[in-house]
């Protein structure tokens, strides 16, 4: 098995299509991607955190801004962001346009655990 960095493979990944319903038990997803120009058959199984949800639309959202504050962060011409990424809330807020409301970072918060809890 292969293992690398593959940002756009990771924000291209649709979890947007998991909130039909709110799952706790894991999911496979099956999918076929190029990979060194050679076809390859792909398996993805998410597993939600203890007590918690398979992620929502918003938390692809929330990835997707968390992937750019990562890329943007990284030195110049290194290819991985670094292990940990340091954000402020109403920086998320912010990137995303959503209204600086209380809700707003309940809402932040929510999709944070969901993410964090998450494994892939």
């Amino acid at each position: 098995m292969a293992s690398g960095y593959d940002h756009g493979a990771l924000a291209l990944f649709s979890i947007a299509g998991l909130a039909a319903e709110s799952r706790t038990e894991p999911l496979t997803i099956a999918y076929q991607a190029a990979i060194s120009g050679r076809r390859r058959r792909v398996h993805v199984t998410l597993t939600p955190g203890e007590g918690l949800t398979l992620p929502t639309p918003a938390d692809q959202l929330v990835l997707l801004a968390l992937l750019q504050f990562a890329m943007r962060a990284r030195p110049v011409g290194v290819g991985a962001p670094a292990e940990r990424l340091v954000f402020r809330p109403h920086q998320v807020i912010a990137e995303l346009r959503w209204s600086d409301s209380g809700r707003n970072f309940a809402r932040l918060r929510e999709s944070l655990d969901r993410l964090h809890g998450l494994t892939l």
